[in-house]
């Protein structure tokens, strides 16, 4: 799972002969490895995405976690 604003991340459509072939090896790295991308937005001018209580929120909701795993976190 991804979590960034990185405008190379965009899932939208290419312009460009260049973008289109980027977007696709892009789109098939995130297929093969099972990657999803969260926090994308068009207009968004952010690269970093900064640890919240709705990433983690989003991170749990949607990965399976053991009772017994130890989440740890880096403090700012």
């Amino acid at each position: 799972m991804i979590f960034t604003y990185n405008s190379s991340f965009k899932l939208s459509v290419a312009t460009t002969p260049e973008k289109k072939q980027k977007l696709d090896t892009l789109l098939e790295y995130l297929e093969h490895y099972g990657i999803v991308c969260v926090g994308i937005d068009s207009n968004e001018t952010r690269t970093y995405v900064k640890e919240s209580p709705d990433i983690l929120h989003t991170f749990f909701q949607r990965n399976k976690i053991g009772k017994k795993t130890v989440v740890m976190s880096h403090p700012k």
